[in-house]
């Protein structure tokens, strides 16, 4: 109703009862609320204190109990969680330039890409626990099933008035069995290094991620979100963040793009005429849509990609639609001419004719692959 005064106080009293009654979603959502609430006041560093807070709570939560139990609607709002604080975080840096607080958005972005693989690597089960004792495995197993068990018990006891006892004792046993928990993964990081290294990832500092680039290659990452997207241009030597358009703006401009590379993949044309006719109009469309797509990805770093960084090695940290998106196949921004660039993705290259003309039939990165 646009009451803030009332919806502050209704949330700092959703917030204490969360954390009296140890409900950590609860908690979570109103830490997320309150920062909402303070960036639109305009205190941003209050806003910035509540967002690291609920991340730190969600992230905690999710140890606990393992795999939320709707994992697509947990991870994605998980992960819309990361991107506001990384356009918090940017809007900080457009008001203090010398804060470094760019440095800390690309850092938030790391953490986000870190929580995705981690969830990639559990649903894939890939085995990452060699050297580790079997029976320790099984007693973190068990101790799993019990936690996730107990948490269930506890969420259907806070919907019963008459409960509060036994919702008091399941609070206390999730406590015990979360130490129990800690302990084995204790011992788990200490037999297997590998194991402790994606279970419980630390993703790397800005500085870190630097020190990794030798001095021919940059690190282009990009986050997109839905008011605003990023680019973080990374060398050894510096960090530097560019405004780009929506997501919803790249991502159109790069699902046409794709489209007109893979024209020529088998599709269901009624006649050979009409196909031969959608590939020609594909390829009539090709060069415009490749510099669209180049000036709105390329654009605001493309002085230094004609001069420092001329020749230089890409490495390119994609995301959404960016994924499928062959970046060599992009000419350079506003010159139209074809500069040596190499994609930080495997498989990632593609070719261009004369002129900087992309060649459809080479830059396809792969064309059993549709653009979701």
């Amino acid at each position: 109703m646009g009451d803030d005064q009332k919806a502050a106080a209704l949330l700092d009293e959703t917030l204490s009862l969360s954390r009296k009654i140890s409900a950590p979603e609860g908690e979570a959502a109103a830490l997320t609320r309150l920062a909402r609430l303070a960036r639109k006041k305009g205190d941003f560093n209050q806003a910035r204190q509540f967002f690291e807070a609920s991340l730190r709570v969600s992230e905690e939560r999710r140890f606990r109990v393992g795999p939320h139990p709707l994992k697509d609607s947990f991870r994605a709002g998980l992960q819309s969680d990361y991107e506001e604080f990384t356009e918090l975080l940017m809007q900080l840096h457009e008001a203090n330039p010398q804060a470094g607080d760019d440095r800390l958005a690309f850092e938030t972005s790391e953490r986000a890409r870190a929580r995705g693989l981690l969830d990639l690597l559990a649903e894939s089960r890939a085995e990452i626990r060699q050297g580790v004792d079997p029976a320790l495995l099984e007693k973190r197993r068990a101790l799993q099933q019990r936690l996730n068990a107990k948490d269930m018990a506890w969420r259907q006891s806070l919907n019963n008035r008459n409960a509060a006892d036994q919702t008091e004792a399941l609070a206390k046993e999730i406590d015990s069995l979360t130490a129990d928990l800690q302990l084995a993964e204790l011992q788990i990081r200490e037999a297997s290094p590998r194991y402790a290294a994606l279970a419980r990832p630390k993703p790397l500092s800005a500085t870190e991620v630097q020190q990794t680039l030798d001095e021919n290659t940059v690190l282009l990452e990009y986050a997109l979100g839905d008011k605003q997207s990023w680019l973080w241009a990374v060398t050894r030597d510096s960090i530097n963040s560019h405004k780009l358009p929506p997501r919803t703006e790249i991502n159109a401009a790069a699902r046409n793009f794709y489209e007109l590379l893979t024209a020529r993949q088998t599709k269901k044309d009624p006649t050979e005429e009409g196909r031969l006719k959608r590939i020609a109009e594909a390829d009539a469309k090709l060069q415009a849509g490749a510099a669209t797509l180049s000036r709105m990805l390329l654009g605001p770093i493309h002085a230094q990609l004609q001069q420092e960084w001329k020749g230089k090695r890409l490495a390119i940290v994609a995301s959404g639609a960016l994924e499928y998106l062959p970046f060599a196949a992009l000419p350079l921004p506003e010159s139209g001419r074809a500069g040596e660039r190499e994609s930080g993705r495997q498989g990632d290259k593609g070719t261009r004719g004369q002129g900087g003309e992309v060649n459809p039939q080479s830059a396809i990165r792969n064309p059993e692959s549709p653009l979701p």
